[in-house]
């Protein structure tokens, strides 16, 4: 019963340690599937970029949950994640309620940008998803996680 009640008492800080851990797997994650970002014969640096900023905050408790994240400030990673234009249109990204393609109703046509010292063409990006695909590999990896955290545990 002692034992039981020990396990009882430190889950809280399991819980914990296991959701900070999932969530550095996941930055290594998302680090790995950006280096391998292309579209057509471009590489896709300034999106690369967005997500290898991602970081991780530290977990927190919100009521009886304990949650991290996963996260970025740069600007691109939404389009990168959601895609851009009618080529996003094609395959969206369903977890973000509220994201419109092609606002600028730009069509089949496209539209031409400004980007590294000369005029390029696009009609969007496709949506890379690289947080959502993560947290559905995290979603399938945090059991195992738990149950390596309690055997490290020494309470």
């Amino acid at each position: 019963m002692a034992k039981a009640k020990a396990i009882e008492e430190k889950l809280p800080e399991v819980a914990e340690r296991t959701v900070n851990r999932a969530c550095e797997e996941g930055k290594e994650i998302i680090f790995e599937k950006a280096q391998n970002m292309r579209y057509g014969h471009d590489y896709l640096e300034q999106e690369k970029k967005a997500y290898q900023e991602s970081f991780v905050t530290k977990a927190t408790r919100k009521g009886k949950r304990i949650v991290g994240y996963i996260q970025t400030n740069n600007p691109h990673a939404v389009y990168a994640e959601n895609g851009t234009g009618v080529v996003g249109s094609q395959n969206p990204n369903t977890a973000i309620k509220g994201w419109e393609y092609d606002v600028n109703q730009h069509g089949e046509k496209g539209w031409n940008y400004f980007a590294d010292g000369k005029f390029h063409h696009t009609k969007g990006l496709p949506a890379f998803k690289i947080y959502y695909s993560t947290g559905q590999e995290l979603r399938k990896r945090i059991k195992e996680i738990f149950k390596e955290e309690m055997k490290g545990y020494k309470g």
